[in-house]
């Protein structure tokens, strides 16, 4: 009675697992491509995006400001966050690619930027701009639909990762004697990386199974 038992576990999980629809495990990873953010200040009202990795695109609008730097030098964190949107300056479905498959779609999302801080020199007198270099790792997350309406469908929703370097750039200003930074420009530029190994649907239900025939052999033993 107990082997009958176990074995219709075994059959249960099995079939459970693999009715699960296939999934992307993994986030895209974003190997190439970069944000652009610009201050008001710069004459620019208008912030891109182009992210690309393995059969992926993403394309549109970002409202990502320039993070700010220590004025006049010393610790400065450019760690931040960037809404990605295809509606400005107004309503426009943008090309997407997801896995190789393609789409139309207006699309949200964000990402958040993690970097360590750095200490900056203070500004030269001398100097009219500057520009400081920093890597990153980004998370987030981005998805399309096939219009704007409320509840309309969803075409593709999928967890982004990667990493890369920002450089944020601008003027160097003198007030009296005393010069500062004045952030223009920042731009997240990614790069490759080698993704982690993720346990693919197939060896979930092996890893599943395995256990619970080991725990049936020893019950019956």
């Amino acid at each position: 009675m107990r082997k009958g038992t176990i074995v219709s576990m075994v059959v249960g999980v099995l079939f459970s697992v693999a009715a699960v629809p296939a999934t992307h495990a993994d986030p895209v990873l974003i190997t190439g491509g970069a944000i652009t953010a610009s201050s008001p200040n710069s004459g620019f009202d208008w912030n891109g995006f182009l992210l690309t990795g393995t059969d992926s695109s993403f394309t549109g609008v970002t409202t990502a400001p320039p993070a700010v730097v220590a004025a006049f030098g010393g610790v400065t964190n450019v760690s931040g966050g960037a809404n990605l949107i295809s509606t400005v300056p107004f309503p426009l479905a943008t090309p997407q690619v997801v896995n190789g498959t393609s789409y139309l779609a207006f699309v949200t999302g964000g990402l958040t930027f993690t970097s360590a801080p750095f200490v900056i020199p203070s500004p030269s007198a001398l100097a009219t701009s500057f520009a400081f270099s920093a890597p990153f790792t980004a998370t987030g997350h981005i998805a399309g639909t096939a219009t704007l309406a409320p509840g309309a469908p969803v075409l593709f929703s999928t967890d982004l990762a990667g990493s890369g370097t920002t450089t944020i750039s601008g003027r160097v200003i003198t007030d009296g004697d005393q010069p500062f930074y004045f952030p223009l420009f920042q731009t997240y530029q990614f790069q490759t990386t080698a993704p982690a190994p993720t346990p693919e649907p197939t060896s979930l239900v092996l890893l599943l199974a395995g256990g619970v025939v080991a725990a049936w052999r020893r019950l019956a033993d």
